[in-house]
Parts: structure tokens; sequence; C-alpha cells
């Protein structure tokens, strides 16, 4: 169950606590972490997702309904969800692991 205690730092302390560049390690920091990620992001006013689609749409000169994009390594989906609202309909994603 996610943490609904939460704070600003406590969700700082969370993402600044995996520094291992060991793949394995990391695997295993974001599957402890999958329960509190999406309240600790929102905490911490996490933008990548907006700015991620944003800088999409800035850059795509076609028709963006028949756009295909294809986010690897999507995490929750949290950019999956910004295309989608804006209006580029076809998503494909990568999601690792059961736990997020």
């Amino acid at each position: 169950m996610a943490d609904s205690c939460r704070s600003v730092d406590t969700a700082r302390v969370a993402f600044q606590s995996c520094k291992s560049p060991d793949a394995k390690d990391r695997v295993q920091f974001y599957d402890s972490w999958a329960e509190n990620y999406e309240k600790d992001h929102s905490l911490m006013s996490y933008r990548a997702p907006d700015l991620a689609v944003n800088h999409l749409s800035d850059h795509f000169t076609g028709n963006a309904e028949q756009a295909l994009v294809l986010d690897v390594a999507c995490g929750s989906g949290w950019v999956a969800k910004e295309v989608r609202l804006s209006n580029m309909y076809n998503m494909s994603a990568d999601i690792r692991g059961d736990e997020v």
C-alpha cells in the first residue's frame, strides 16, 4: 500500500537513494519504489512527461492523428497519457516488470 503521509522531502530522498550504476541494483530499486513512484513524482512536480510531449508536438510536422509514437521504458505510462491528450492516438509502449 502506498504511503499517504509522504512529503516532498521523503520523495526526494527516495529518488536520490539509488546511485548504483549496476542494472540489477536499479531494477531492485525501482521495484521497491513502484508503490510510491507516481505519488513521489507528483509531490516533486515532475514535468518530464509534459515536456517530452511538448517537444514532440513542437517538432512533428505531419498529421498528429497518424503519428506512431514508441515510448521505450515508459514506466507507469505518463508520457502515453500526455501523447493521447495531444491527439497522437497511436501509442506503443514497452513497460518493464510487473510492479510499475
